[in-house]
């Protein structure tokens, strides 16, 4: 598997998936049935925000789901701060090594995605 690739997967699952799963929850879970209070307390502001508000919640999810997988994989990669005394390596199936630059392409990407 290519690092391409990877982060590829990954920008969907966690970034897009991620937010189109909450953007959904957000528009379409019943009220009456949530006993989370942080998801109550998220509700009530979204209920009470106008359109432009929402998108904008919506792109500080994005964003917020951005920041810490390009943060995570920095850490992967070697680069991002961490105190973690280990020689992580991170292969493919046929043993070719991953990171390295695993964060700049996470991040590269999420530029292309705004744009």
């Amino acid at each position: 598997m290519k690092p391409e690739k990877f982060v590829d997967e990954i920008f969907l699952r966690t970034v897009n998936d991620n937010v189109t799963s909450y953007a959904e929850m957000l528009e379409n879970l019943p009220r009456d049935e949530v006993k989370d209070p942080y998801w109550n307390e998220l509700l009530a502001f979204y209920d009470k925000s106008n359109d432009s508000e929402r998108k904008l919640i919506l792109k500080l999810m994005r964003q917020v789901s951005q920041d810490s997988v390009a943060s995570l994989l920095s850490i992967i990669d070697g680069v991002g701060y961490s105190e973690l005394d280990s020689d992580l390596q991170l292969k493919d199936s046929s043993g070719k090594q991953l990171q390295g630059d695993l964060a700049d392409l996470f991040i590269e990407k999420s530029e292309q995605s705004s744009i």
